[in-house]
């Protein structure tokens, strides 16, 4: 028994029967074009070879006259050459337009999804940038107060040192003071000196783009509430401690002040050394980079510059003069094969990876944008 076919499977059966029928049409067609192509070809190579053949070089003056009437009658025979040629491959141009068809579809999505690649790249590393932005500004705001409690401590003991050893050689030069009254002399020393001695200013630290969460409050706390009583303190028993000889410095006193001014000296250094280890211990504190745990989903944008100026003649001049200026840096990354087709798009573009490779290259009258790529 037969099969009845449905309305929709006569239809496809008649389609794929119509399909059949145009590639017959269509080889037909193509066969007959190339035998058409073949016989042209053949012809327009006869043609071609008995015009050259015509040809007879001129060997003096005289022969000139008519090598020029030759030389015409040629060109001329070349042209009616090209001119057939062309009614048999202007029949191919809608073919081969309608070829590219395809290929030219792919343009616009690429150029779109290109686009959006390049837009949430963006958005991703200026988001990347801003964060990296909190992070080196917190670490630099930890070490500048860090940096400020080092040189506050370090002026502070600079200054017990300088009063201690005012305190002594005022003593040592005062005929009025002795062995058996210096101890109230050093009380009244004591005395004389409170708080306000060790006064000290930290300048605040402006912020850009951290906020409290981000900055080590730890090292700002420690910076501004050092501890002046300390000071106070440290200043007594330095004191106690310079004139715990001072009977035998009182019946030397040149020597005495000599070897306080070389102790003051050597503290003072002490102090200055110990200072700059403590900020190069911050520094290199600070500079220890964590291991950054964000994972990495793609390549970054390439970033490069571009000529961003006007097609003008003054633009064109401005350019060959910045090339002309530079040439010795363009040259390695030109490409010419002939310098007559040398354009000054192609000097353009030799200036802009110039500026790619440094930053600092700015020659005069050229104006560069940035372009991030794929």
């Amino acid at each position: 028994m037969s099969e009845v076919l449905t309305l929709d499977q006569q239809s496809e059966v008649l389609t794929l029967d119509q399909q059949s029928e145009v590639i017959e049409q269509k080889r037909s067609a193509w066969g007959q074009m190339g035998v058409v192509v073949y016989k042209q070809e053949l012809q327009l190579q006869v043609e071609a070879q008995a015009t050259i053949k015509s040809i007879n070089y001129p060997t003096k003056i005289e022969d000139i006259p008519g090598a020029e009437q030759k030389l015409k009658e040629v060109k001329a025979a070349q042209k009616t050459i090209e001119s057939k040629r062309k009614e048999i491959t202007s029949r191919f141009d809608d073919v081969v337009k309608r070829l590219m068809e395809a290929e030219k579809s792919f343009t616009e999505p690429i150029n779109n999804l290109s686009a959006k690649i390049i837009e949430i790249k963006k958005e991703y590393e200026a988001e990347q940038k801003r964060k990296q932005s909190i992070i080196d500004e917190a670490s630099a705001i930890r070490l500048y107060y860090q940096n400020e409690s080092i040189r506050v401590k370090a002026e502070l003991q600079a200054k017990v040192n300088s009063l201690v050893s005012r305190c002594y050689e005022k003593a040592l030069q005062d005929d009025t003071i002795d062995p058996d009254n210096v101890e109230a002399y050093i009380n009244a020393s004591k005395e004389a000196i409170k708080r306000h001695h060790f006064s000290f200013t930290i300048k605040s630290r402006d912020v850009i783009f951290s906020d409290n969460s981000t900055i080590d409050l730890a090292c700002f706390n420690d910076a501004m509430n050092i501890d002046i009583d300390s000071f106070v303190n440290y200043f007594k028993n330095q004191i106690d401690f310079k004139f715990s000889d001072f009977e035998i410095s009182f019946n030397n006193k040149v020597a005495a002040l000599a070897e306080s001014k070389r102790q003051e000296e050597l503290k003072q250094k002490e102090i200055e050394d110990k200072k700059r280890s403590e900020e190069l211990a911050a520094k290199l504190a600070a500079t220890a980079t964590p291991v950054d745990a964000t994972p990495v989903f793609t390549k970054a944008l390439k970033k490069s510059y571009e000529v961003d100026m006007p097609e003008t003649i003054e633009s064109v001049l401005s350019i060959m003069a910045a090339f002309t200026a530079n040439i010795d840096k363009c040259l390695p990354k030109l490409k010419v094969n002939k310098w007559f087709a040398f354009t000054p798009a192609q000097a353009a573009n030799v200036l802009g990876k110039l500026k790619s490779e440094n930053n600092a290259f700015a020659p005069t009258g050229i104006t560069f944008k940035e372009v991030e790529k794929l």
